[in-house]
């Protein structure tokens, strides 16, 4: 389970970051565990801590690049990836020389940016049989195509749909969406996130046992 923002150091004291709070991605783990099931949640900075289980492995991240390498020294040894973090799409390039500090005397700066690799396309790649389902988060009016696309794109096995007027909300709005085109949504929504968590681990256990049994 990944949650939470990454933040892309602009100098030693300053990042580029988001408004992901982390809250969905740490309700998920919480019902993995309370369900018994081993769960490592990978977490990123500014995120509510979670409650301690003696199911749950609580590991930190502040950049894409440490959420990359945790992914690929973690992924190998689960069944189930629900990568809901948030990750950058771009980060600041910082050349060779750079100061460890902007200051403001120094006058007006620009700041390049350069693109994060695809961390959820990359895992793709990584032999494995597990159930892979990732987030997507994007204007109400392009959030079908648009979560589609990065099902499709990524090589998933499904995607939760979440329009972007809930970010940092209580409530969730959520459609999972599956490979095979099967759509599904809980009873009601906009829904709690804690319960819509319940209903997504569900739904989620249920893909990878099928998966299995039909390999």
């Amino acid at each position: 389970m990944t949650a939470g923002p990454t933040w892309e150091p602009v100098d030693e004291v300053r990042f580029l970051g988001n408004r992901s709070s982390g809250r969905l991605g740490v309700a998920i783990a919480h019902a993995v565990a309370a369900r018994g099931h081993r769960i490592t949640l990978l977490r990123g900075p500014a995120t509510a801590e979670p409650t301690p289980s003696p199911h749950l492995t609580d590991l930190r991240f502040q950049t894409a690049s440490e959420l990359d390498d945790l992914l690929h020294r973690h992924w190998p040894s689960h069944d189930v990836l629900v990568m809901a973090a948030a990750v950058a799409d771009f980060r600041p390039k910082r050349p060779e020389g750079a100061p460890r500090k902007l200051r403001r005397s120094d006058g007006p700066r620009s700041i390049e940016l350069e693109p994060v690799p695809d961390l959820l396309a990359g895992i793709a790649e990584v032999p494995h049989a597990g159930t892979r389902i990732g987030f997507a988060l994007e204007p109400a009016e392009e959030l079908a195509a648009g979560a589609l696309r990065k099902l499709e794109t990524k090589r998933l096995h499904a995607i939760v749909a979440n329009p972007l007027e809930t970010m940092d909300a209580d409530r969730i709005d959520g459609t999972l969406m599956h490979a095979d085109g099967t759509t599904l949504r809980a009873d009601r929504t906009p829904i709690e996130k804690p319960v819509f968590a319940d209903w997504v681990v569900e739904r989620a256990v249920e893909l990878h046992r099928r998966r299995i049994r039909e390999t």
